[in-house]
């Protein structure tokens, strides 16, 4: 699914929620008066474009990869980065209860 086919008052919540992490991100991380600071902005805009192709990319490798190994690869990366040791969803991230509402409408489908 991609961003535009979401509805439009989730679309402004997830557009909210990437701003709030952009700002926190640059108040920490943001290196003042430098000609980095422009190039690292401009990249990380730049792959935070490729970030839903990226997904795209992975799901695509887990569900329909040729080899067992690939796919059972993308489903440990997935794994890792949901639940397990890299995991990025926070549990008190705002958009965590909004997930599962997301969820949970999908599997009462």
């Amino acid at each position: 699914m991609e961003m535009n086919e979401l509805p439009e008052g989730v679309q402004q919540k997830l557009n909210a929620y990437r701003k709030s992490v952009e700002e926190a991100y640059e108040a920490e991380f943001k290196v003042v008066d430098s000609k980095l600071s422009g190039a690292k902005t401009v990249t990380r805009d730049q792959l935070a474009d490729l970030a839903s192709d990226a997904v795209l990319c992975l799901a695509e490798v887990m569900r329909d990869g040729e080899k067992d190994g690939d796919r059972i690869n993308a489903a440990k990366y997935v794994l890792d980065k949901v639940l397990g040791k890299d995991a990025v969803l926070d549990p008190d991230d705002p958009m965590a209860d909004m997930i599962k509402k997301l969820t949970a409408n999908k599997a009462s489908e």
